[in-house]
C-alpha cells in the first residue's frame, strides 16, 4: 500500500483536494477482476500546522499530520486554489516538497498547485499544464518549462504529473491508479464515481504521456 500525502493550506480549492482524495482513498487492489478488501493507497492530508485549514470556499479541514510527520511519502499531491499562485510560500512547505521529491515515486499537482511546485524548483525543463485560464501566467513565471494547453493532464517522465483545472484532478488521480494498480483497477475506480468517459484513461499504463486531450 502506497502512502499518498496531500498538501493542504489556507485557500486550497475543495475539488482540487477532494476529487483525488476520493478516487485514491476508496481504491482497493484488484483481485480476479474485482476490487478486493486491501486498500491500494493510504491517503493523508499534510499541512504546515495542525490547526484548522480554511479552504477557498469556506470549509474547515483538520490535517492528518504536519510536514515533519510526512517524510515517507510515496506519492505527493499538491492541489491548487487562490493561495497557490502567491509569490511567497512558507519556506518549510517548499523545503518539504523539494526534499520529498527526491524520494517519492511521484509528485502531482492539481490545477494551480503547479505554481507551488515551481516555487519549490521542480519545473525547470519539464512538461507541465495547469488551469486553462492560467496557461500564459505559468509560461511567464516559469519560462524554462514547456507548458501544454488543451489537455487534462501531462506526465513528464516517471516522477512528475500535472493536471489542468479542478475536475481534471480526477483524471490525474485515475492515471495514478492506472500506473500503480493497473488499467482494470482504474476502470473500476472510474465506474465507481460514474466518471463520464473511460477513454480519459490511457491505454499504455506505464508510458509517460500527455493525457486526456479533448
Amino acid at each position: 500500500m502506497r502512502q499518498v500525502d496531500v498538501l493542504i493550506f489556507d485557500g486550497v480549492d475543495e475539488l482540487d483536494l477532494c476529487g483525488p482524495v476520493d478516487v485514491l482513498a476508496s481504491c482497493c487492489q484488484t483481485l480476479a477482476g474485482r476490487w478486493g478488501e486491501k486498500k491500494a493507497f493510504r491517503v493523508q492530508t499534510v499541512a504546515e500546522r495542525l490547526g484548522p485549514i480554511h479552504t477557498a470556499h469556506g470549509m474547515r479541514i483538520l490535517p492528518d499530520k504536519s510536514l515533519g510527520q510526512a517524510m515517507d511519502s510515496d506519492i505527493i499531491i499538491v492541489p491548487g486554489g487562490p493561495a497557490a499562485r502567491k509569490e511567497h510560500h512558507p519556506a518549510g512547505v517548499l523545503e518539504w516538497i523539494t526534499k520529498s521529491s527526491h524520494t517519492a515515486e511521484l509528485v502531482c499537482s492539481i490545477s494551480s498547485g503547479v505554481f507551488i511546485l515551481g516555487r519549490a524548483g521542480l519545473l525547470g525543463g519539464r512538461k507541465v499544464t495547469t488551469h486553462q485560464t492560467l496557461i500564459e501566467e505559468l509560461k511567464r513565471q516559469f519560462p524554462k518549462s514547456t507548458v501544454i494547453s488543451g489537455v487534462r493532464y501531462v506526465e513528464d517522465g516517471q516522477t512528475l504529473l500535472t493536471s489542468a483545472g479542478i475536475s481534471a484532478g480526477i483524471d490525474a488521480a485515475l492515471r495514478i491508479v492506472e500506473r500503480f494498480e493497473g488499467a482494470a483497477c482504474a476502470r473500476l475506480a472510474a465506474q465507481r464515481i460514474e466518471w463520464p468517459s473511460p477513454l480519459l484513461i490511457s491505454e499504455s499504463p506505464f508510458e509517460p504521456a500527455v493525457g486526456g486531450r479533448r
